[in-house]
């Protein structure tokens, strides 16, 4: 689905979401280099995670519970 606004952008030298406008010279002064981050600043997003203990407990409870499921379900296959 990006290749027709790239088009639409490429047509009417405008930039958008999925491109940017950088003048030759400016390609030329970075040795022709095409990474984005040349020419546009990259945002990143700051994903803090929960601590490993508790990611690890959470992952507990869940397979206690599934595991508990499973025993109720062979019960009824009996």
């Amino acid at each position: 689905g990006d290749i027709p606004d790239i088009i639409e952008k490429y047509k009417t030298r405008t930039s958008g979401a999925n491109c940017i406008i950088v003048p030759y010279e400016d390609i030329k002064t970075n040795d022709y280099n095409l990474s984005i981050s040349r020419y546009r600043e990259v945002e990143h997003e700051n994903i803090v995670y929960e601590e490993p203990a508790k990611l690890i407990d959470s992952n507990i409870k869940k397979h206690e519970e599934l595991l508990q499921e499973l025993k109720e379900l062979k019960k009824m296959i009996k």
